[in-house]
């Protein structure tokens, strides 16, 4: 596993296999993902100018019991994307998820750690 950085940012980078997975979140629903994937863009440009100042804004959170956070798109999908502050030098989208049941964010949580954990046992 790689990580690579977003065309267009200058702080946010992401796994290499995040971009497919977040795709994949919407199926054959290409006009779902375009209209989320607009949404997510807006939520990364913040995210990479404010950095941790973005987390006073409703549609990020931190999460519980971890150095996780989350950008949240509530609505019918919900779909979630899963990130990591790194060194307070950039942000490292780790995972997605649509939120249908507690199960699937569990899961994207999981996915998010055991991602982290690799990444860090690569220094």
């Amino acid at each position: 596993m790689d990580i690579v950085k977003l065309k267009d940012f200058d702080r946010i980078y992401a796994v290499d296999v995040f971009r497919k997975e977040y795709e994949q979140l919407f199926g054959k629903s290409r006009n779902e993902y375009i209209s989320c994937l607009k949404k997510l863009r807006t939520n990364l440009k913040i995210l990479d100018k404010e950095m941790k100042n973005s987390l006073q804004y409703q549609q990020f959170e931190k999460l519980s019991g971890s150095d996780l956070y989350s950008i949240r798109h509530v609505g019918e999908k919900n779909p979630r994307v899963i990130f990591a502050f790194v060194s307070d030098n950039y942000v490292l989208l780790l995972s997605s998820c649509k939120e249908k049941d507690k199960r699937d964010y569990t899961n994207a949580l999981e996915t998010a750690n055991r991602r982290l954990l690799q990444l860090e046992g690569r220094k």
